[in-house]
């Protein structure tokens, strides 16, 4: 939830503490690499993912320690819907539920109801793994958390009355940012080879160099005031030990990474708490999910949510 002002005093550089009013809503890509690919062998074991299938395929070649695990979105989006709720209703290890329910929920859905203007039926993920606004929003739905996709922003302040009244954000940045950004207190991991980018991720085998890879990165905005934002980012590495990265950034500085490499129009998810409604100077894209989709998904989570809590 929004605060009255930044405090400068709890609010933080990359690689240093996380304020502590916000690190029960904060997810990890690499703690919750191990679920999510628990949950991706479950779903193999039931042959619910076909080696065939293009989208499936990326999901089965997942592994921890590469950098594209498709992880981003859901970790963002979690901690804005924990932001939302204002408990730690998602987390990596812990929490009622947690990353890895997101394949186990929406996996099962992947390419059902094909229409003649969607003949691939409702798609979770793009062929390259990443998922799609669309299934990250019937989550939330399943939650009874209302949320749209926005896009054709310019600056990231236009979501900040979004957060002044109690919701989460989730934005897109070029995916510059991990390394000038969120790796930039650990110069160490990052090395130049024929002039292009390498990470250094540290393994159970040892270390290996992984190439930059041109893209998006998923943050979410925990608060924006005074023209700087705080922002959330689930991105980490092995070798770092530093689990729920926040930084606070200029505006200017947070804008400049929505212009991406493949030159597309911006991209965020708003979630809105109850009876609140998205201002009208956002621009929300029609969310293609099926009602009987909406109708599984929402019994699916409900029931995990019960199991859970008895």
């Amino acid at each position: 939830m929004a605060t009255s002002e930044l405090d400068k005093s709890k609010t933080v550089i990359y690689g240093h503490q996380t304020p502590v009013g916000y690190n029960e809503f904060l997810v990890d890509q690499i703690l919750a690499a191990d679920d999510a690919l628990k949950a991706i062998t479950e779903l193999k074991k039931a042959k619910l993912l076909d080696p065939k299938n293009e989208s499936h395929r990326a999901i089965l070649e997942t592994d921890v320690f590469k950098l594209r695990r498709g992880l981003c979105l859901p970790c963002a989006a979690s901690t804005a819907i924990n932001q939302v709720l204002g408990y730690r209703l998602i987390g990596d290890t812990s929490g009622i539920l947690t990353i890895g329910d997101y394949f186990r929920v929406l996996f099962p859905h992947h390419g059902s109801y094909p229409t003649p203007e969607n003949p691939k039926g409702w798609l979770i993920t793009t062929p390259s793994g990443d998922m799609y606004h669309h299934a990250i929003i019937a989550f939330a739905q399943g939650l009874g958390i209302t949320a749209y996709s926005c896009q054709g922003f310019t600056d990231v302040s236009e979501f900040q009355p979004i957060l002044e009244i109690g919701g989460g954000v989730t934005v897109s940045l070029n995916n510059h940012f991990v390394i000038e950004q969120t790796l930039a207190a650990y110069p160490e991991t990052v090395e130049v080879i024929d002039s292009h980018p390498h990470i250094k991720v540290l393994t159970k085998t040892g270390s290996n160099l992984q190439p930059f890879q041109n893209g998006k990165h998923v943050v979410t905005l925990l608060d924006i005031r005074n023209s700087e934002a705080i922002v959330a980012d689930s991105f980490n590495l092995p070798q770092t030990n530093t689990h729920g990265l926040t930084a606070t950034l200029p505006l200017e500085t947070l804008n400049k990474y929505l212009i991406y490499s493949d030159h597309s129009v911006s991209r965020g998810i708003a979630f809105l708490p109850p009876n609140t409604e998205l201002p009208h100077s956002l621009h929300p894209i029609q969310a293609y999910i099926p009602s009987q989709v909406t109708q599984k998904i929402t019994r699916e989570i409900t029931k995990r949510l019960t199991s859970q809590q008895n």
